[in-house]
């Protein structure tokens, strides 16, 4: 629920932003040159942060402790809806990224055309009994793969995760006309 409000907050702002250009264009400009008024600061900051949870709202990113098993199906809910992925033929590929404290340990799971991403944190306890495939598919996983190569992989994902939030802030702050 929380990351369909950030959507709409987002496009609320941005409408809000280019609606009333004309009563804060005029307001003196901070050292980064955005005007000192409320309305481009917090359009601003409401665009950074739906960059920094972008790849959370818009791919299929789900919780392990939510994730269900039916037959030869898993089903992971995301932010837009449930998210349906067979296991027979799968793929899966683990990726580590770093974090303080807890690492955020990511599954992505793709059959075919279809494709998941189950994460789960380093301190999570997953109820492994009601998804017992995913567990064994988590585990060939983690047995096959060296232990850096998820790791590096994860600091990729780190880097173009950053990217992306500066790119939604930007087309975002382009949008409203503030930028």
């Amino acid at each position: 629920m929380g990351g369909r409000v950030l959507l709409v907050v987002a496009a609320t702002m941005v409408v809000l932003a280019r609606t009333s250009r004309a009563s804060w264009q005029s307001a003196r400009a901070d050292v980064a040159g955005v005007p000192d008024h409320w309305i481009p600061q917090l359009t601003l900051l409401t665009a950074f942060v739906l960059g920094l949870f972008a790849p959370a709202l818009l791919l299929p990113v789900g919780s392990l402790r939510a994730v269900r098993e039916h037959g030869g199906m898993i089903e992971v809910p995301t932010v837009l809806g449930w998210r349906t992925v067979p296991l027979e033929p799968v793929a899966a590929r683990r990726v580590v990224v770093p974090g303080r404290g807890a690492t955020l340990d990511v599954l992505m799971v793709r059959s075919r055309w279809r494709l998941a991403f189950v994460t789960s944190s380093g301190s999570s306890k997953p109820r492994w009994e009601s998804t017992p495939r995913l567990r064994r598919l988590w585990r060939e996983t983690s047995r096959r793969e060296s232990r850096a190569k998820p790791r590096i992989m994860g600091w990729v994902v780190m880097v173009l995760w950053s990217g992306s939030a500066l790119l939604v802030m930007s087309l975002f702050g382009g949008l409203a006309g503030v930028l």
